[in-house]
């Protein structure tokens, strides 16, 4: 059963994005998440979409970095996301969600747009989507107090392999 997208700040209730708090990664992310609910909840849509398209340009940076990419300060969101396609670090269906809020995102910036409440939640889900599986890409061991971040193909059969690999000295965490 697919989670419903419930709003933190309407209803003083769990925000949608707790998967981001745990991690020193993406805490920041986390806040402006937040921000994001927030926006939707007060019907400022084009506020919500502009957090978007910011906090998506410092996730495909974090993307690149994980991947050991270096990304020169001048480099365009746009630059990014070029990048991360060229190596296929982020699923297809995700880095297309990835251009679409990244232009909503423009467009909120630079036109005087009205959007709906339901062109809004679809941007949140979408946007849910992106955290969550970037968030699962991300794949955490332990060994000796030491945590290694392997930036992973997000397919079972990696995973697994992964695991099998370092089952004799790893706690998949």
């Amino acid at each position: 059963m697919e989670k419903s997208i419930v709003m933190a700040g309407c209803c003083h209730m769990e925000s949608n994005f707790e998967f981001l708090k745990g991690d020193t990664d993406t805490i920041d992310l986390y806040k402006t998440a937040r921000e994001i609910e927030e926006n939707y909840c007060k019907e400022r849509y084009d506020v919500e979409n502009i957090l978007i398209r910011k906090v998506l340009e410092q996730v495909v940076k974090m993307v690149l970095d994980f991947n050991y990419i270096n990304v020169h300060e001048s480099s365009t969101f746009n630059d990014c996301l070029r990048t991360s396609k060229n190596h296929s670090f982020i699923p297809s269906k995700i880095l297309k969600q990835f251009y679409e809020l990244k232009n909503i995102g423009n467009d909120s910036v630079h036109n005087i747009v009205e959007y709906s409440h339901s062109e809004a939640l679809e941007n949140l889900k979408k946007f849910h989507e992106i955290g969550f599986t970037v968030k699962a890409m991300t794949c955490n061991f332990l060994y000796s107090n030491i945590t290694l971040k392997i930036i992973c193909n997000i397919s079972q059969n990696r995973l697994y392999l992964i695991k099998r690999l370092f089952a004799d000295g790893f706690n998949f965490v």
